[in-house]
C-alpha cells in the first residue's frame, strides 16, 4: 500500500497517487469543507474540463494523453484555493 506523505502545511487539498494512470483521489484538509469550482487545463493553458459547486473526492483523467495537467481550485467568490500539477502516466 502506499504510504501519504505531505509535504506541505499550507495546501488544503491533497492528491494521490501522483502520477497515476488518471485517477486521482483527494483529500480535503478545510474545516468548512465547503463546495468548490475547479477548471483543469493543460501545459499551454487549454482548458480541458471544469466544474462549479463540487465536492472534490476523486478526478478522472484517464480519457486524456498523458501528460502534466494542471487543476486550480477556486472558493465560491472566485478566489483561487490552490493550483496542483497532476502528471499522468500510463503504467
Amino acid at each position: 500500500d502506499p504510504i501519504l506523505v505531505d509535504m506541505s502545511d499550507d495546501k488544503p487539498f491533497i492528491f494521490f497517487p501522483n502520477p497515476s494512470g488518471g485517477q486521482y483521489n483527494i483529500i480535503d484538509k478545510r474545516i468548512n469543507r465547503e463546495n468548490v469550482r475547479y477548471v483543469i487545463t493543460d501545459i499551454n493553458g487549454n482548458l480541458l474540463e471544469g466544474k462549479a459547486s463540487v465536492s472534490l473526492t476523486t478526478i478522472d483523467l484517464t480519457n486524456y494523453t498523458n501528460s502534466t495537467f494542471i487543476i486550480t481550485i477556486y472558493n465560491d467568490n472566485g478566489k483561487i484555493i490552490q493550483s496542483e500539477k497532476l502528471v499522468k502516466l500510463d503504467r
